[in-house]
């Protein structure tokens, strides 16, 4: 849609079943993350996708920054967080986040990305995604979803089951 959600057209994409989307800031790059499937991105504002170079299948979550040259994605089981730096067009492990279940928190301009983990623990990234390191001060609860600001300062994130938290 570019008429906020009033109406809808489809892409040129088959009939699959999709688990993660993202949308670069300025809207020209998205990524989508197919349920067992591949890595597919657009660069013309979502009117065709093509499939990327990600070697793997079975992506939980994807983010861009707002240029959408930086991306992220996050895969099942051995998979773990893969980064581009090239707009989606190749992927690189990061080495972090096999084995775990998490999603993941991007902000549109400086790099820093969070990895809110399934299990207990929180992680922050400060290179778009080439190095992780655990965030002590969070509480140690089942972590699942969450946001933060344009830079990241602000960290809102919830537990399932549990409360909202915010960082200050």
């Amino acid at each position: 849609s570019s008429d906020y959600g009033h109406t809808w057209t489809a892409s040129n994409t088959p009939v699959l079943s999709w688990h993660a989307a993202a949308m670069s800031g300025n809207g020209q790059y998205a990524l989508a993350g197919e349920n067992g499937g591949k890595i597919w991105k657009s660069s013309d504002r979502g009117q065709t996708f093509t499939v990327t170079s990600s070697e793997y299948s079975g992506w939980l979550d994807v983010g861009l920054d707002y240029t959408g040259q930086y991306a992220v994605a996050y895969g099942y089981g051995s998979i773990g967080i893969y980064y581009s730096s090239d707009y989606g067009v190749t992927w690189t492990s990061s080495g972090f986040g096999t084995g775990l279940n998490g999603h993941l928190i991007m902000e549109s301009g400086g790099g820093v990305l969070f990895m809110v983990m399934q299990t207990n623990s929180l992680y922050g990234s400060s290179d778009y995604g080439h190095t992780f390191t655990q965030l002590t001060a969070a509480p140690a609860v089942p972590w699942f979803g969450g946001a933060c600001d344009s830079t990241c300062t602000r960290i809102m994130a919830g537990a399932y089951p549990g409360s909202i938290y915010i960082s200050t």
